[in-house]
């Protein structure tokens, strides 16, 4: 009962479909693996069960859609990762955890060179959020002149770190919708991290590093930069 309305929505599927128009069969053959129903439908009647929920078989590039898709999940929490490493070791420095090296003028124009390559908006209330956590339209007016006065106690060398690690995290995705290695994304982070070598800075996991300069097994296709 009801059935008739419910024969394009997958939960039915039809066996066997007799014409009235025409002569009925003396016999009906049908393997009787399941509940089976009959069922009026306009100028037949059918023989109908309810359809079996099977897993679905994929195609081949359903199949090799999703592996792109996973290996690309795989690479973003990878960069994640290093995000929030960078972040630390950038906290460590302010807190002294970290000597401040000779070379803050190369440091200065390293951090420069990436800010200005990167072609991303540095906006002073992005770069509050690495104190705060938090966009501003979320913070109350305490939060926003806390995060400001943490800001403005640094030195002009430890704030230049700060916008270079707001950069870096809004650089953009390091691979393209295939999953294939971006090249000039990249080089912006080889950038980056370079001019964090004089603090001492090196990659938790070798494949951290070519996952930067495209060489992980992650990508679509092999690729690789000048390191230099």
């Amino acid at each position: 009962e009801g059935a008739e309305n419910e024969q394009y929505g997958g939960k039915w599927e039809k066996v066997k479909e007799f014409d009235l128009d025409k002569e009925p069969p003396k016999k009906i053959s049908v393997k009787v693996d399941d509940k089976l129903y009959y069922l009026k439908y306009y100028r037949s009647v059918r023989i109908i069960r309810k359809h079996k929920n099977e897993k679905k078989v994929l195609t081949p590039e359903e199949i090799a859609r999703k592996e792109k898709d996973k290996k690309k999940k795989q690479i973003k929490a990878i960069i994640k990762e290093m995000d929030a490493s960078r972040k630390e070791f950038i906290q460590n420095i302010f807190s002294g955890k970290i000597d401040t090296p000779k070379e803050e003028d190369y440091i200065r124009e390293m951090v420069w060179k990436f800010i200005m390559g990167s072609g991303i908006y540095l906006s002073s209330s992005r770069i509050r959020k690495f104190f705060s956590g938090k966009n501003d339209y979320e913070c109350s007016e305490e939060e926003k002149a806390e995060a400001q006065e943490k800001l403005d106690a640094l030195s002009f060398t430890n704030s230049m770190l700060v916008a270079l690690h707001v950069v870096a995290e809004d650089i953009g995705d390091i691979f393209d919708w295939q999953g294939h290695y971006k090249p000039e994304i990249g080089r912006k982070l080889i950038n980056a991290y370079e001019a964090l070598k004089p603090y001492g800075w090196t990659f938790a996991k070798d494949d951290d590093w070519s996952l930067i300069i495209g060489k992980h097994e992650l990508y679509e296709k092999e690729a690789q930069v000048d390191e230099k």
